[in-house]
């Protein structure tokens, strides 16, 4: 069935304005919240420098293959996170390969336990300046995608206003 001679010839009600403008602002809103909600960066002079056994780790991620975010268990010091914009699969495979008892070296973020550089031996496995900026990148993006999605409601309620108002 084609869907354009479906839509072509349909105008648009007030319930169905109202129901798009609503959920573009509800959309917006959810994107400016998980703007305010993702993990903040912090000025290297802030980072808290930690050296800690490896004992474990565990990973999410979506079907799409976007990590999410990696947990890494120590024997010596509380549990601390990768932010998914910093993890890679890579990462993953050298964190895998790694034997228990692996010395890290971390530069973190004591209030969150959010680790924004990681060494091992001589390896940067994470690097401080990548991680602020793609943690800032991911945060700035989800900012803008919000604005964007309200813009867009409150011109399409505009547009939708003039366009019945004219027709009057």
């Amino acid at each position: 069935m084609n869907t354009n001679k479906l839509l072509r010839g349909h105008k648009l009600t007030v319930k169905e304005a109202i129901v798009c403008f609503v959920v573009l602002m509800i959309t917006g809103c959810g994107f400016l919240g998980m703007h305010i909600n993702s993990n903040d960066v912090i000025d290297r002079a802030e980072a808290t420098e930690i050296t800690a056994s490896y004992e474990s780790f565990d990973y999410s991620y979506a079907r799409g293959g976007y990590i999410h975010y990696i947990v890494l268990e120590f024997s010596d010091a509380d549990s601390m996170t990768v932010d998914g914009s910093c993890a890679s699969w890579e990462l993953i495979d050298i964190i895998r390969e790694m034997s228990e008892g692996t010395q890290l070296h971390m530069l973190i973020d004591e209030s969150s336990n959010l680790i924004f550089e990681l060494r091992c031996d001589d390896s940067v496995l994470i690097s401080f300046d990548d991680a602020v900026n793609n943690i800032s990148y991911e945060k700035t993006g989800l900012a803008v995608l919000g604005i964007i999605t309200i813009a867009g409601g409150l011109v399409f309620m505009v547009w939708f206003l003039r366009k019945n108002s004219s027709k009057r």
